[in-house]
């Protein structure tokens, strides 16, 4: 209804999470296999974006790790945000053979009790996020990322955020 086809869908032992997926450029797509996403799934994706032209960049996620989302966030065509000790060296080195920097958070209190990281890219270097986390606040900001800062403690009680709530239907060229 909303003009968004459904592709393929994954069958069998296949499992996929849309948030371990993410696009790098046009042509790439990175994907996490882990707690949500196997290796079959990611094959399954694997054949179906080659259809299209777009190759799979497959990384693991680390032990503790929800998804990809949880582990790398891209807040402009050239300026992603990694959690260190979770995002591995493939996907670094993915995103910087690609131009990406790479900024890495700088404090993990506010990431594990006020959930900071649950950021949601709303244009380029515009993220919303969850309020009263002056330190990752400030490190985007220092990033040339405006933020727009809302109250979600009550989300943050059931281990969510923002990010949890969103998916991309539509990006704009």
């Amino acid at each position: 209804q909303m003009g968004v086809p459904i592709v393929r869908s994954i069958r069998g032992t296949g499992s996929f999470e849309g948030a371990d997926a993410m696009w790098l450029d046009e042509k790439t797509v990175i994907v996490g296999c882990g707690f949500r996403t196997n290796d079959e799934g990611a094959n399954q994706l694997a054949a179906t974006l080659a259809e299209m032209g777009v190759d799979l960049i497959r990384i693991d996620m680390s032990v503790g790790a929800m998804h990809l989302m949880g582990m790398l966030r891209i807040v402009a065509n050239d300026l992603a945000i990694a959690w260190p000790k979770r995002f591995v060296h493939r996907g670094a080195n993915a995103l910087k053979d690609r131009g990406y920097e790479l900024a890495w958070l700088p404090d993990l209190s506010e990431v594990e009790q006020r959930k900071a990281f649950k950021i949601v890219t709303l244009a380029p270097r515009k993220v919303m996020m969850p309020a009263n986390c002056p330190i990752i606040q400030g490190f985007l900001e220092d990033h040339g990322v405006s933020c727009v800062c809302v109250d979600v403690d009550e989300l943050a009680k059931a281990a969510g955020a923002i990010g949890c709530l969103t998916g991309v239907v539509h990006r704009a060229d």
